[in-house]
């Protein structure tokens, strides 16, 4: 069959099921109805009123949320159960599967070796894989920094109708569509890919090409992706409760996944099975983490943090950052990642301008926040009505030292 069919049915096919909307921030424009800069402000009140309803609504079983301030204390909130078979209440250590937030553990690794001079964000895929691998010639000058940055126009699957079956069978099974992509299937679809046309930036969020991003990885170093993660970025940071694949979790530590906005035809709130991540999807989605490592993760871009690791440079206010996205209201210095993956939806969001971070980690699988990024605007607001806000780290590509003085140059 020609490609351009089996493109057209996998649109229509992804549309239809839900997965052709990417995910969804919600914002408020101006100050909502119920806040007043004038009173005590407590942001787990807050958090409360944002995310207790999402539980009595029926929109997920549990739902935990971090809070990191300026001032360096950590609060959380937690309502609902780990999952409808274990009524237990999730707590800042609960595990949850946190999906495509891995992408962002994968980005600031690179960032770090790109640091350390072991990689270059010029190489091509030309240079970067075996002399051997076939590619056509819009895949082999694809670089490192655009595999990084989501900008190699790279699709967020390939196009075939294996994919299509898989995620068709997905919608009514909750089965991972996923786990025939693997390194050997994404490099025959390299062979002949050609970038769109009418694709001027290649601004094209991509699964395939974080996979290909922790394939490169590998190759580089003869290690596994999820070894690498863990010996240079999880353990410096303490994020001793991370890992990789439902097996290596306790499972009376971790939140049970269940159906939501997907998969569409099965009945939302029940209890859906972990996806089991081949190697080449595990740096892409397989992450299992808990509220408390998130806020160390988080804290690590913020200025002032005295984490192990500064991972500050994967942020470009002028864009595109290193798997973090621009805050949908445009507002400096604020980003966020997003995961969603086998009835789990995560958010992590952080206010580089306030020192501000919060997570929101949920048991069902929604494609929109609801909590994250109100909740930070509201932090913000009140920070902003306590004492005015040092902007200089919003205005340019400067973070702050601990004498307050622009110190850290951004990503070249």
């Amino acid at each position: 069959m020609p490609r351009r069919p089996i493109v057209l049915l996998l649109a229509l096919s992804l549309a239809a099921g839900g997965c052709a909307n990417l995910s969804g921030i919600a914002t408020e424009d101006g100050p909502p109805s119920d806040f007043d800069v004038s009173r005590p402000y407590d942001p787990l009140a807050d958090a409360r009123r944002l995310a207790q309803p999402l539980v009595e609504r029926g929109r997920t079983p549990g739902v935990i949320v971090g809070i990191h301030t300026a001032d360096g204390r950590r609060r959380y909130f937690s309502d609902g159960v780990m999952s409808r078979s274990t009524p237990a209440a999730p707590q800042p250590d609960t595990v949850a599967a946190v999906g495509s937030i891995t992408k962002g553990w994968v980005g600031a690794l690179v960032e770090l070796m790109v640091e350390n001079g072991e990689l270059d964000w010029n190489s091509t895929l030309r240079e970067m894989l075996p002399p051997q691998t076939v590619l056509s010639d819009d895949a082999a000058s694809i670089t490192l920094r655009q595999l990084a940055t989501h900008t190699s126009g790279l699709p967020r699957q390939p196009a075939t109708l294996e994919t299509l079956r898989l995620f068709t069978g997905y919608l009514f099974t909750g089965e991972d569509f996923y786990r025939r992509l693997d390194a050997g299937r994404a490099l025959d679809y390299l062979e002949e890919w050609e970038k769109p046309k009418a694709d001027q930036d290649g601004s094209r969020y991509s699964n395939l090409g974080y996979g290909l991003l922790c394939h490169v990885l590998e190759l580089r170093t003869g290690q596994t992706i999820d070894a690498l993660l863990q010996d240079r970025l999880l353990a410096p940071l303490g994020m001793s409760n991370t890992s990789f694949g439902a097996t290596s979790v306790d499972e009376g530590t971790r939140m049970s996944g269940h159906a939501g906005d997907q998969p569409k035809f099965i009945r939302r709130g029940k209890e859906v099975a972990d996806w089991t991540m081949n190697p080449f999807m595990q740096g892409v989605g397989g992450g299992y983490s808990t509220t408390e490592d998130l806020l160390r993760y988080a804290a690590a871009h913020l200025p002032l943090s005295g984490t192990e690791l500064d991972l500050s440079a994967t942020l470009d206010p002028a864009g595109p950052s290193v798997a973090w996205h621009a805050d949908p209201l445009k507002e400096p210095g604020v980003f966020y990642q997003f995961g969603v993956n086998s009835g789990h939806s995560a958010f992590v969001g952080i206010d580089v301008c306030r020192g501000i971070a919060v997570v929101v980690l949920q048991n069902s699988f929604n494609w929109n926040d609801e909590v994250g990024r109100k909740l930070m605007r509201r932090i913000a607001m009140a920070e902003d009505a306590r004492r005015a806000p040092d902007p200089t780290g919003c205005r340019s590509r400067e973070s702050l030292d601990t004498t307050g003085q622009a110190s850290r140059p951004a990503r070249q």
